[in-house]
């Protein structure tokens, strides 16, 4: 797609898809927190600088890279993540539930 169609656009393809199949959430989850103005702060900051910015820059980045570079780098932003939930944010991982049933 991004060959035919500029990187923003197919994002937000993307993202509207993910929305639309999270749509019926939106009648199980409470909203009261956004009527509040550090409420709508919160969802302004997640929702522009922490993801659509942060996905702009990210496609991008990858469409300047040759193909494998971008599906390793595409592989490693999640274990990046973990490292900095880690050591940054002190998160402890745990293993989840089904694979502690499994053994």
């Amino acid at each position: 797609m991004l060959r035919v169609q500029p990187p923003d656009a197919v994002t937000a393809v993307a993202f509207f898809g993910g929305a639309l199949l999270l749509a019926p959430l939106l009648f199980f989850v409470d909203f009261t927190w956004l009527a509040q103005p550090r409420g709508v702060i919160v969802a302004l900051q997640l929702g522009l600088v922490a993801t659509a910015l942060a996905y702009m820059l990210f496609i991008r980045g990858l469409m300047m890279l040759p193909s494998a570079t971008a599906v390793t780098l595409a592989l490693a932003e999640p274990l990046t993540a973990a490292t900095l939930g880690v050591l940054v944010l002190g998160e402890q991982l745990t293993p989840c539930r089904r694979w502690a049933a499994w053994r």
